[in-house]
């Protein structure tokens, strides 16, 4: 701080930040997600049987904000797509909002790409990827979700962007880490520090 040409407080760099709103592309992952794109990582379960999160971060902060939300979540499954989310931090879409806020919530799955916008106040499947079927999502998910008539599958990255990720962004694969979990996640961890000692020498 003591080089810094200006420093403030916290809602003045909030301040900042929500003026480019518009502007910003961020991910969150969030441990659970519902039906109108509400989200928790705060905790799951009640009382003495609580397990603790990491926390909201800047989820709720932005989350109201943004025009654009968008959410990532490896693992598709019913305890991450929840009928009701344990904890509210991350806002998501309902009736009472006035209807030109335009919020729009957008998720994405190792089974699909989902949206939540504000006139249908639900989660709705935008594309299937490709290899998975509609069921597939139907049976990970612990909530109904809406299916419009035609469902197109998710377009795959092109060469190009599969050689930027793989060689200039993420060269040690770092991204895996997000599908692994106990001693596996343990394992690549030491395996990615190696690399990372290796590279530095």
């Amino acid at each position: 701080m003591r080089t810094a040409v200006h420093f403030g407080p916290q809602t003045e760099v909030y301040e900042a930040i929500f003026k480019k709103a518009k502007s910003i592309v961020e991910f969150f992952r969030p441990a659970q997600i519902d039906m109108h794109g509400n989200t928790n990582n705060s905790f799951i379960g009640r009382e003495k049987s609580r397990l603790r999160l990491p926390g909201g971060f800047g989820i709720p902060d932005v989350s109201a904000i943004y025009p654009r939300t968008l959410y990532y979540c490896p693992r598709h499954e019913k305890r991450v797509f929840v009928e009701h989310v344990d904890h509210v931090g991350g806002l998501g879409l309902n009736k009472s909002e006035v209807p030109e806020s335009h919020r729009e919530i957008h998720v994405v799955s190792e089974l699909g790409v989902f949206k939540v916008e504000s006139e249908m106040t639900r989660m709705m499947v935008s594309s299937i990827h490709p290899g998975v079927v509609l069921e597939q999502i139907k049976e990970n998910t612990g909530f109904e979700m809406l299916v419009p008539d035609a469902v197109p599958r998710t377009v795959p990255p092109t060469d190009l962007e599969l050689e930027l990720i793989r060689e200039k962004i993420d060269p040690l694969n770092i991204r895996r880490l997000e599908l692994l979990a106990g001693k596996e996640r343990t394992r690549a961890l030491l395996e990615l520090l190696e690399k990372e000692l290796a590279t530095s020498r």
